[in-house]
């Protein structure tokens, strides 16, 4: 018999399996001085998601290393669905999270001194639900050296 309070302490402790994923060569974009890191993972259902890491040159040039992150569907970076990454209907935001986790530290790891923001996605203005969730669930699993805080209707992730 499972108990609620069970359940209650499985959410944010990264113990959901994540899907398997795969980084991507960094690519440089045409225009500009940016760049990109991206990441893919397919789910059970076999949806395909993609997750990017794009270099702030607005920020570059203020002297801050930032990249800014996004994931979905990989028909929502194809101009189709641009719906809530985690309402996917598979009944699996806990493994989807888990797998960002992981895609989160691997492009820590290899860019140790960068900073990532962040947006989540709002239901309706002022909804910072989503945010929070998020917030809470990657500060409790990357390394002890991050901090995680708000940043306006952004989350923030960078070098203690």
């Amino acid at each position: 018999m499972i108990k609620l309070t069970d359940l209650l302490s499985e959410i944010g402790d990264g113990s959901s399996k994540p899907y398997k994923w795969k980084a991507l060569s960094k690519s440089k974009m045409k225009i500009g001085e940016g760049h990109s890191y991206f990441y893919k993972f397919t789910t059970d259902n076999g949806i395909e998601y993609d997750a990017e890491f794009y270099y702030s040159v607005i920020d570059g040039k203020k002297g801050k290393l930032l990249y800014l992150f996004e994931f979905a569907p990989s028909d929502a970076f194809d101009g189709g669905d641009d719906g809530n990454p985690l309402v996917t209907g598979e009944g699996a935001p806990l493994r989807i999270m888990s797998t960002i986790v992981q895609i989160l530290k691997d492009f820590i790891g290899k860019n140790p001194t960068a900073a990532i923001e962040y947006s989540a996605g709002k239901n309706f203005s002022g909804d910072t639900r989503r945010a929070k969730l998020y917030m809470a669930y990657i500060k409790r699993l990357l390394p002890s050296n991050y901090k995680v805080r708000p940043k306006g209707d952004d989350v923030l992730i960078q070098p203690k």
